[in-house]
């Protein structure tokens, strides 16, 4: 195009954004100019928009090798299709130009430049946009789940602002990544794929982002509640093949029970963080924890605070107190023992010591405490002790 059109084109892209908002005619006018498919993609390679309504293959993994190109443009041959960034100093948005023959792209690199300009004024509107909205649903979403909304007018005025029945029944997800990752980049890829599933199952489904979690709200549907909810869970965590591809890490859930939103939702957020910080110290990753497949979690996590501590001491104190004096490792080998089901060869290798030494321990341990490990019901006492250790270990930091 001569320098003229390229001018004329630059302030009808501007005014088609500032005006109008609109990403779609900056698609159809690349199109027309290009007389090439066009598709543009956010920073974190997800497709938003194209000149042609179906995307006749995936091209996911050509996105990732533009993103990480350092290069003006990448162009692959393979697909012959040419990637073009936007952002100046910072990765905005990308062009995907199709059927490119690789003579074509010095001709194409100008109208592509000509669309920087406007590419960039949308997608900073389009973020502070959203990161107000953003903002004000996180506020409401956290006082509901925190019980700080004491009306339940109030409740049901706020969420019909945003088009949600409170009056239904949902239930509350809170979904974490197992190693660490940037949680903006975190909350914006499991928004995307949430988006996508509510719309492709024409389900509700309510998200934010609190404390490096990202916390999934959906509303139960034709009063099949579990296979719904369980449906929405198990999508979700078909993503950790994704994420472990692109980040090199995985996420894990937490799930609570379904409850009547403006009354009682928070609870269901309190049961899907206990399931998750559970979890977590029993030492899994990459789960999906149920509050409802608890055992006798559940049944602890009931109980009064003081009064699990009580019975912690009363049954293990006289072994924490051994440690103590003598600088032992008697707990944290009983713990080990029960951890592997009693078994003598794989507490020993746990350990890393000789299964003679871990005999004369538990020789000690018995001795100590006065039981029999070799009873079952010695064994399910300590094993609540422990648990209840682990439990503990949330609220108090004293504990041994």
């Amino acid at each position: 195009m001569e320098r003229m059109d390229l001018e004329a084109l630059n302030n009808e892209l501007l005014d088609a954004v500032l005006e109008k908002g609109s990403l779609s005619f900056v698609v159809n006018r690349l199109h027309q100019a290009l007389n090439k498919g066009v598709l543009i993609c956010d920073c974190l390679g997800r497709i938003l928009i194209g000149s042609n309504s179906e995307i006749e293959y995936d091209i996911d993994a050509y996105i990732a090798k533009a993103i990480d190109h350092s290069e003006a443009y990448y162009y692959d041959q393979e697909i012959c299709q040419l990637f073009f960034p936007i952002g100046w100093g910072k990765l905005i948005a990308i062009i995907i130009v199709r059927e490119v023959k690789e003579e074509e792209i010095e001709n194409i690199l100008p109208v592509l430049e000509t669309a920087n300009l406007s590419l960039c004024f949308y997608f900073s509107k389009y973020n502070a946009i959203r990161e107000v909205e953003n903002k004000y649903k996180d506020l409401f979403i956290q006082d509901l789940l925190f019980n700080n909304i004491l009306e339940n007018e109030e409740i049901l005025a706020k969420s019909k602002l945003w088009g949600w029945d409170f009056k239904k029944e949902y239930f509350v997800a809170v979904i974490e990544p197992d190693n660490f990752i940037n949680i903006k980049t975190f909350a914006e890829e499991l928004e995307y794929i949430t988006k996508k599933l509510a719309k492709e199952n024409d389900i509700e489904i309510i998200t934010s982002v609190r404390s490096g979690t990202f916390i999934v709200i959906s509303r139960e549907k034709n009063n099949q509640k579990e296979r719904v909810k369980e449906m929405i869970v198990e999508k979700i965590s078909r993503a950790n093949k994704y994420f472990s591809e692109k980040y090199d890490t995985t996420f894990s859930i937490g799930v609570g029970h379904t409850y009547l939103a403006y009354k009682e939702i928070y609870k269901s957020y309190q049961e899907a963080k206990t399931a998750l910080a559970i979890a977590r110290l029993i030492g899994e990753t990459k789960f999906v924890k149920y509050f409802g497949t608890l055992g006798i979690f559940k049944l602890l996590y009931k109980q009064e605070a003081y009064l699990l501590k009580e019975y912690y001491y009363e049954t293990l104190h006289k072994l924490i107190e051994f440690d103590k004096n003598n600088n032992g490792e008697l707990l944290p080998t009983l713990d080990a023992l029960i951890s592997n089901n009693m078994d003598i060869k794989l507490t020993a290798e746990a350990l890393f010591i000789h299964v003679n030494t871990l005999r004369y321990r538990i020789r000690k341990i018995e001795e100590i405490l006065r039981i029999d490990l070799s009873k079952l019901e010695n064994v399910v006492n300590l094993f609540v002790a422990l648990k209840i250790k682990a439990l503990l270990k949330l609220h108090y930091s004293d504990i041994d």
